[in-house]
């Protein structure tokens, strides 16, 4: 196991990153919060697999101080299971009915145009690592031997 991953199982921080697991079953829910001491105006909401890295979503605020109400763009395949909560600064997100495809590494990257008009981004120091899985479903019969049924 590397080192990496025991840390992320740990739930501690790497220099500044903080790594989370969350060890989910189908068809349950996942909450997780992307959150930055600078006030940026725009969040873009990531998941990385061993396929590929795509944007779940992006948040924004249409005022340039970031003090009105946010909108929001939420890709396709988790736009009726995907939500969020509180500001741009601290945003908790909730994706439910979770499928092993939801399976991967979610992360957040702030971004804005600070005061003297330069181009920023941040990542967010939570990282979260999920793992969603099938339920096993044990048994024990009358001579006390336990089975497994996991559908394989």
């Amino acid at each position: 196991m590397s080192v990496l991953l025991m840390l992320m199982l740990s739930g501690i921080s790497v220099g500044k990153e903080i790594y989370y697991l969350q060890d989910k079953v189908l068809d349950e829910s996942f909450n997780f919060t992307c959150s930055t001491q600078t006030q940026l105006n725009h969040v873009n909401v990531y998941k990385t697999n061993k396929q590929n890295t795509s944007i779940l979503m992006h948040v924004y605020c249409k005022h340039p101080a970031c003090q009105g109400p946010v909108d929001s763009f939420i890709g396709e395949p988790y736009r009726n299971r995907l939500s969020f909560t509180g500001s741009l600064k601290e945003l908790c997100i909730t994706l439910i009915q979770l499928t092993e495809e939801d399976s991967g590494v979610y992360w957040c990257r702030y971004s804005g145009i600070d005061k003297t008009l330069n181009a920023i981004q941040i990542k967010s120091n939570e990282t979260t690592v999920l793992l969603v899985k099938r339920p096993v479903h044990c048994s024990a019969t009358e001579n006390t031997n336990l089975t497994i049924d996991q559908d394989c």
